[in-house]
């Protein structure tokens, strides 16, 4: 099965069995690229809640690449997979690159006056202490 087949499933109008056959086939693809905020191509936000679960059992090394998009999507909670995303960045092992870009990014938000900037000053409080 294609990316394009696979996003076309995660869309979370259609019945929860099919959305799970898009989530079980997505654990075959390689890359995480295509699970981060798809754009409107793929259903826009329609898929998001489904590729946030995706997302969320990669692996560290798997989403790594994505930090800044993935710091980007928690900044809107209410865009759906947030909170789902905000939960897995909290589990990251490599917690002194995960405060660098943090930081990067509540510098760019508070640059640019985003509202998002709250949300990453709580992941930031969050994550444990380093050693």
């Amino acid at each position: 099965m294609g990316i394009d087949e696979i996003l076309a499933l995660l869309n979370d109008n259609l019945p929860p069995e099919a959305q799970q056959r898009g989530i079980e086939a997505a654990k075959h693809v390689k890359t995480t690229l295509p699970f981060v905020m798809p754009g409107e191509a793929y259903c826009g936000k329609k898929v998001w809640e489904n590729c946030a679960k995706i997302v969320a059992m990669r692996t560290d090394e798997q989403i790594r690449p994505y930090l800044n998009q993935l710091l980007e999507w928690i900044q809107d909670p209410t865009c759906p997979g947030a909170l789902r995303i905000f939960e897995r960045l909290l589990q990251y092992r490599d917690v002194e690159l995960l405060r660098m870009m943090l930081r990067w990014s509540i510098l760019r938000a508070e640059a640019t006056g985003e509202f998002g900037v709250y949300v990453l000053y709580d992941l930031l409080a969050r994550l444990p202490l380093e050693p």
